[in-house]
């Protein structure tokens, strides 16, 4: 099984594991969203901080 993960748009990875079971599968799919929501909660958030740091820099 290889599965092709792109967490950042620079950066694509593929992950390729030995034939893994149903539930293994499951288990590595649900790690693999969880870190990718993590990374966009990241992402929001120092989008947001710029945001501010631009408003008070304008006043």
């Amino acid at each position: 099984m290889c599965t092709t993960v792109s967490l950042v748009p620079s950066s694509t990875r593929s992950l390729c594991l030995p034939d893994v079971t149903a539930k293994e599968e499951r288990r590595i799919n649900g790690y693999l969203s969880k870190s990718k929501g993590h990374l966009q909660l990241t992402n929001m958030v120092q989008i947001g901080m710029q945001h501010r740091f631009h408003e008070n820099k304008n006043k």
